[in-house]
């Protein structure tokens, strides 16, 4: 009866680790995830700033 009991305890408490680990790395996930959109939107920012340069100075050129 005792070793069932162990058993037991310790079946939890890898349980209990295992669902640690496994929010841990979700979280993990999570944050990488946001950070590669952030990247994907600085990125996209650069390039409007530059599609808008290239559109002004078209107009200016087109001016002359």
């Amino acid at each position: 009866m005792l070793t069932f009991g162990t058993s037991a305890l310790l079946d939890n408490h890898q349980k209990a680790a295992q669902q640690r680990q496994t929010a841990i790395m979700s979280v993990y996930d999570i944050d990488e995830i946001i950070r590669l959109v952030k990247e994907d939107m600085e990125k996209e920012k650069a390039l409007s700033e530059i599609s808008v340069s290239m559109l002004a100075i078209q107009a200016s050129l087109n001016e002359h």
